[in-house]
């Protein structure tokens, strides 16, 4: 279009373009227009001759010289007769045969208030999401408090407290129990998915020991699978750096998650962890941003296997998802399965770690996450995808 004006310089064709054209003089005054401008801007041509660009770009000339050195469209607010503000797009050409500076203008108001609102409805979307995050956590404290008192005078009368039960009061009682816990342990999913989502539950980085934490969380995990005469592996040989940075807790409420799935899913058999250090490549592989300065050294990954029932290719997609079909329709043989697996990934993406599965249907599931380790300043947000691609 530049090329065309430079060459025509005819008023009558460049009064045909579909764009507003204002030619700038080297001294920053406009020196002419088409008709397409005066009707955007509602300036005559006498009105505009002889003004600095100034007076009808908000923002002056930057702008045009902004557009005309990037080679790029530059948006800018434009002041119309009738005191209207529009935003316009503007692209810039120097033409140095006649030492004038062509824009050509084209009115994106439209789009401009369209992006507006969608921001706004946006942010207003998430004020309410905050509120509502909000709600549910008082709430769900609020009905946490009296479920202790009834998990605890169940358990007390249970345990003969108030005297000799008869074996229908016994076994009423441990019905009692058993729900109000099973309810408790619901509960306690729902607040952490609630201040997950406010911004309340935020990593605490510090170095600590991990295979002192990995010995905590076995000596949770081993009764469990001794109890259903399960083989518990645990292969740590390969791990070179002991002292991590990340958030002690967040990862041992982690491992303890995924490994009691683990043992509720699996029948006969075995369970393996195995930690080590993933290579740069892979870990690109798995969505992760690697910072320059980052070795093998600098993730840990843990790769956790078991030999259960399994889970549907169907479900594989949506399965860390708290909203899915699939992660509720597990939950209803083992409680808590969906809500504690989106638990899992909103607290590794708080680690900026990443977490995939892959599983076949009766042989079992491989659970595998990645978290950087390096010191607190280098951590950065990484991408998290749900399964192996």
């Amino acid at each position: 279009m530049f090329e065309f004006i430079k060459k025509t310089q005819s008023q009558d064709l460049i009064n045909y373009l579909p764009d507003a054209v204002v030619v700038l003089g080297y001294d920053k005054k406009i020196s002419d227009c088409n008709i397409r401008a005066e009707m955007m801007f509602g300036y005559s041509r006498k009105d505009l001759r002889g003004k600095t660009a100034s007076f009808l770009f908000d923002e002056g000339v930057e702008p045009v010289y902004d557009a005309m050195i990037n080679h790029s469209r530059i948006p800018t607010n434009v002041r119309t007769k009738n005191g209207e503000h529009i935003v316009v797009e503007i692209t810039a050409s120097d033409s140095e045969l006649n030492q004038k500076i062509i824009v050509c203008a084209r009115d994106v108001t439209e789009t401009h208030n369209m992006i507006k609102d969608i921001i706004e409805d946006y942010k207003a979307a998430k004020e309410r999401s905050k509120l509502h995050n909000s709600f549910i956590s008082d709430m769900s404290g609020d009905i946490k408090t009296p479920l202790h008192s009834i998990i605890g005078f169940s358990q007390a009368l249970i345990d003969g407290v108030g005297g000799d039960l008869s074996e229908k009061q016994a076994k009423y009682l441990d019905i009692i129990n058993r729900n109000a816990s099973s309810l408790s342990l619901l509960m306690g999913s729902v607040l952490d998915i609630a201040k997950l989502d406010a911004g309340q539950m935020t990593p605490d980085i510090k170095q600590f020991d991990v295979i002192s934490l990995i010995n905590f969380v076995n000596q949770q995990i081993e009764p469990k699978a001794k109890e259903k005469k399960l083989v518990y592996e645990v292969d740590t040989q390969e791990v070179v750096k002991r002292k991590i940075f990340s958030d002690e807790n967040m990862l041992r409420q982690v491992l303890l998650t995924v490994l009691d799935n683990a043992v509720k899913f699996t029948e006969t058999g075995n369970i393996k962890m195995r930690v080590s250090h993933p290579d740069l490549d892979y870990v690109k592989y798995q969505g992760m941003v690697v910072p320059v300065d980052y070795t093998d050294k600098s993730y840990l990954m843990f790769n956790i296997t078991d030999t259960g029932v399994g889970i549907a290719e169907s479900d594989l997609d949506c399965i860390f998802d708290e909203y899915s079909m699939g992660a509720r329709q597990s939950s209803k043989k083992y409680s808590g399965y969906g809500l504690n697996l989106a638990i899992t990934r909103k607290i590794l993406e708080e680690l900026s770690g990443v977490i995939w599965v892959e599983s076949e249907e009766r042989l079992g599931s491989t659970f595998s996450f990645i978290i950087p380790i390096q010191e607190p300043h280098n951590i950065v947000i990484h991408k998290i995808i749900g399964q192996d691609e």
